[in-house]
């Protein structure tokens, strides 16, 4: 806004410019061009495919993706490592791929197996 205060964008938009213009709708979504707004033809999970009765499924534990089937944005407790959704690791432990690893010993952050971000207390 004026004050340069981030707002959010209107229901199923993805993305907005500094008004009400959506730039970019989620992918359960279309822009209806009589009311000039996004309506959601597909629920939560599911993705607009050749028309707007054609609801396809995103990937297990995805709330949007895009027509590729690849996620944009996951269920609330997994997040999203490449284009799936995964469970967070735990303290201790850091993404390597697809899986889990634990950090150093005397580490209880870290970023790769070398790289300590925080210590143990």
């Amino acid at each position: 806004d004026s004050a340069g205060v981030c707002q959010p964008c209107s229901p199923n938009c993805a993305q907005c410019d500094s008004g009400s213009s959506c730039q970019q709708y989620f992918s359960n979504a279309l822009l209806e061009p009589y009311l000039k707004s996004c309506q959601e033809l597909c629920s939560v999970g599911k993705y607009v495919g050749s028309g707007p009765t054609d609801c396809k499924s995103c990937p297990g534990g995805c709330d949007f993706c895009d027509t590729t089937n690849n996620c944009v944005r996951c269920r609330s407790g997994l997040e999203l490592v490449g284009n799936e959704c995964l469970v967070p690791c735990a303290l201790g432990f850091f993404r390597q791929q697809r899986n889990c690893a634990s950090c150093p010993t005397g580490c209880q952050s870290c970023t790769a197996a070398d790289q300590c971000s925080q210590c143990d207390s």
